[in-house]
């Protein structure tokens, strides 16, 4: 099957689905996506639980804060399943996920996604993305905890962000969540969402 028609049966089906690529996501979205991703190689493809908040502006959608489904479930094996059926049996293995995949919309909800996961905060880029959510949150002694950890490991060009945002959120948190929607902006620019 085609990655077109993939996208087109899948879209078919579940209407409450809006999709990048293969990543399909549940609406309305904010700040957070939330859905699934399709991610096809050769001798099959993995399904995803997906989560990306757009504040985290990247060349690409990533898998940084989503996980697999649990093996079997997990991946679709083209020796066992013909690619022609690819879009049913990932809709039918999603299907009793997609109520969880409202659990992540809102940034309070998000936040939540730490506290099952707490090895993201390992990464520069999630402790990055928590400050910006306490930016959002308005929770000026969190953003800062988590921009000034994020700082000590970043690379550029996220770390010039990001210092940027940690020098608005000491003198003006409405300047640092005009700061943080203006990357959100530039990463639904980057994936098509606007």
């Amino acid at each position: 099957m085609r990655k077109a028609q993939l996208i087109k049966k899948v879209l078919k089906e579940r209407s409450e689905f809006l999709n990048v690529d293969t990543f399909f996501f549940v609406k309305p979205f904010e700040h957070v996506l939330s859905g699934f991703c399709c991610e096809v190689t050769p001798r099959g493809a993995y399904i995803w639980k997906f989560t990306y908040p757009l504040f985290d502006r990247f060349d690409c959608l990533s898998f940084l804060y989503s996980q697999r489904l649990e093996h079997p479930e997990g991946y679709i094996d083209f020796e066992k399943v013909d690619k022609k059926e690819l879009a049913d049996e990932f809709l039918s293995r999603i299907d009793k996920y997609v109520e969880n995949a409202y659990q992540y919309l809102t940034l309070d909800q998000f936040c939540l996604l730490y506290e099952q996961r707490p090895d993201l905060l390992k990464h520069e880029r999630a402790e990055m993305a928590l400050g910006y959510t306490m930016v959002l949150l308005g929770e000026k002694d969190l953003a800062v905890k988590h921009l000034e950890g994020a700082v000590a490991y970043l690379r550029e060009p996220a770390l010039s962000e990001c210092q940027n945002i940690l020098k608005f959120v000491d003198s003006d948190m409405e300047s640092a969540k005009k700061a943080v929607l203006d990357l959100e902006r530039e990463m639904k620019s980057n994936i098509g969402l606007e």
